[in-house]
């Protein structure tokens, strides 16, 4: 996964501790064997939370967009099946 991302004007303005986590994110992809991207990227995103770290709708899809930018096409599907699957829990949370 490239790391180009962090030069990403679109993240100019995000909260630097949300930046954080993102490049967190990032560093635990690039690592990862290729199947097992899914599971980092699953794995990272519960640490997040965990650590009250939240993106609002718009830094969600944003992040996603740029995350999707240095993945295979097989990643992709995956990832977009992910962030389907996540905004349907998300709907039907209380409160959200």
């Amino acid at each position: 996964m490239s790391r180009a991302f962090e030069n990403d004007p679109r993240l100019k303005h995000m909260d630097p501790g949300r930046l954080s986590a993102l490049q967190s994110l990032a560093k635990e992809l690039e690592a990862a064997p290729g199947d097992q991207k899914m599971a980092a990227f699953l794995s990272a995103s519960q640490k997040a939370a965990r650590e009250h770290v939240s993106f609002s709708a718009e830094e969600q899809d944003l992040l996603i967009q740029i995350l999707m930018e240095g993945m295979s096409g097989e990643e992709r599907k995956k990832a977009e099946a992910v962030r389907k699957l996540a905004g349907r829990m998300q709907k039907t949370r209380p409160g959200a």
